[in-house]
Parts: structure tokens; C-alpha cells; sequence
């Protein structure tokens, strides 16, 4: 016990708990970061998908697809890259 109370007296102890909490904001803020990111790809995804299906036959055979192409690339999920 006496060794806690030394440390938290020259201020070790408090400064470890200090570093702990911002790590733990650290976590948060990443985490949120990364599901921020990951639901913007999942919107531009789909938005793309919706662009694919849009376009005509002459256009897709300019870039070397085809409708049933197309389709396929257009109907996988959203969550699916």
C-alpha cells in the first residue's frame, strides 16, 4: 500500500490513469472514424451500382462490358465490394 500512495504522490499513479482514458478516447474515435468510413463506401457503392444499371448498351461496350455484366456487378449487395 505504501507503494501506491508514494506514486500517487509524485504523481505516477495519476498520470497513468490520465494516458488510459485519452487512449481509451483514442479507441473511440477510431472506431467511429472507421464505421464513418466503412458506411460511406457502402453509400458510394450502391451509388455506382445504381449508375451501372443506367447505362445503355453502347456505353457498356465502350469499356468492354455487356448488359448481363452489368447486371451481375449490379445486383451484388452493397456490403459487397
Amino acid at each position: 500500500m505504501a507503494m501506491i500512495t508514494d506514486r500517487s504522490a509524485h504523481g505516477f499513479l495519476r498520470s497513468y490513469l490520465c494516458s488510459s482514458q485519452a487512449s481509451y478516447w483514442v479507441v473511440a474515435g477510431t472506431a467511429v472514424g472507421n464505421l464513418l468510413t466503412r458506411l460511406l463506401d457502402w453509400q458510394d457503392r450502391a451509388r455506382q451500382r445504381r449508375r451501372l444499371f443506367a447505362l445503355d448498351g453502347a456505353v457498356l461496350k465502350d469499356f468492354g462490358q455487356n448488359s448481363a455484366d452489368a447486371s451481375r456487378k449490379g445486383d451484388k449487395p452493397y456490403r459487397r465490394p
